[in-house]
């Protein structure tokens, strides 16, 4: 009699077990399903928001060369082959994410300009310590020549406002390109996952 208690009391305590670790899935799978829906619409939103900042660019950029004749902002200014080099005045940083909540790990992407010396390369570091000190002459002498570090003077000394609008409004729109492919890469990890916990309920 004893041995039959227990085995009864055996098969209703799995099925309740099996209960509570179904509950705790599919709780997880609502979470993620949520977070799905509002990663797609701040991609959406973002996408937008970049779209109308680059058709804003472009009209500004329009303006300026109204203004200042078509053959004062066209792409004769802009660098090509035969001219001297120029560094971008942002680069971009590429980490994977360790502050997420959920399993699966994906990249994420920073921009920053191009001064800053914090994202300097270690092994460049490491080179320019075991290369002796430079004392009779300047290291910006020996760099080869380059264009100005701002695109606007490509285009004169003197440009008008709407050229720097023009400007501001690509940059921004460059900055929510970067945001627009964190947002893909995490809601790909997200839905990554999210398959993996339906496969684990079948």
């Amino acid at each position: 009699m004893s041995l039959f208690l227990r085995c009864c009391f055996s098969l209703v305590s799995l099925p309740r077990f099996q209960e509570k670790k179904m509950t705790a899935v599919e709780s997880q799978l609502d979470s993620m399903s949520l977070r799905v829906l509002e990663l797609t619409q701040d991609l959406v939103q973002a996408k937008v928001h970049m779209e109308t900042l680059t058709k804003e660019g472009y009209f500004l950029l329009a303006k300026a060369r109204y203004s200042m004749g078509g053959a004062a902002v066209s792409r004769l200014q802009l660098p090509n082959e035969n001219t001297l080099d120029f560094d971008a005045n942002f680069k971009v940083h590429l980490q994977e994410d360790a502050s997420n909540d959920i399993d699966v790990k994906y990249p994420l992407f920073h921009h920053y300009a191009a001064t800053d010396q914090s994202h300097t390369k270690f092994d460049e570091g490491v080179k320019n310590r075991k290369e002796p000190p430079l004392t009779t002459t300047k290291v910006d002498d020996l760099a080869p020549e380059r264009l100005n570090h701002n695109p606007l003077r490509w285009f004169g000394l003197l440009t008008p406002p709407v050229l720097k609008q023009s400007q501001q409004c690509f940059q921004k729109a460059l900055e929510l390109s970067l945001e627009c492919a964190n947002l893909q890469c995490e809601l790909t990890a997200v839905m990554t996952q999210k398959n993996q916990l339906m496969k684990s309920r079948i």
